[in-house]
């Protein structure tokens, strides 16, 4: 037998989706505003010569472009060596729990070797 559905659950199901129409709306709304305010912030220094040209001209000078790239290429590496040492910590921290519930559910079953960094296993020479 269905459920009979009220008639709260149905106004609370027409004003969850009402509320969700008005929020895309004014999500839609403000991209179309910034999208109008940078156009007619463009418009009115178009042909002047503004700080912002004087600033790229002067780096332009200086082969700021190269090291940009440098910048970029150390925060990245900056940002990978981080990304790797706390996910080698997650998996140290988290497979001491996986092989105790492993010898919990399978006793039986032989280990692949794999080191607690997550590594592969020791070769043997």
């Amino acid at each position: 037998m269905a459920k009979k559905i009220t008639d709260n659950q149905v106004r609370m199901f027409k004003a969850h989706e009402l509320s969700a129409v008005l929020r895309t709306l004014f999500r839609c709304a403000g991209l179309v505003l910034v999208a109008y305010y940078g156009y007619r912030t463009a418009a009115s220094i178009a042909g002047t010569a503004t700080t912002f040209t004087v600033i790229l001209e002067f780096l332009a000078k200086i082969s700021a472009d190269r090291w940009v790239a440098y910048a970029v290429a150390c925060v990245c590496g900056c940002g990978w060596a981080i990304e790797r040492r706390a996910r080698k910590s997650y998996i140290k921290r988290s497979s001491s729990r996986t092989k105790e519930l492993e010898k919990k559910l399978w006793p039986g079953r032989s280990s692949s070797g794999i080191r607690e960094t997550g590594e592969g296993p020791k070769e043997k020479d």
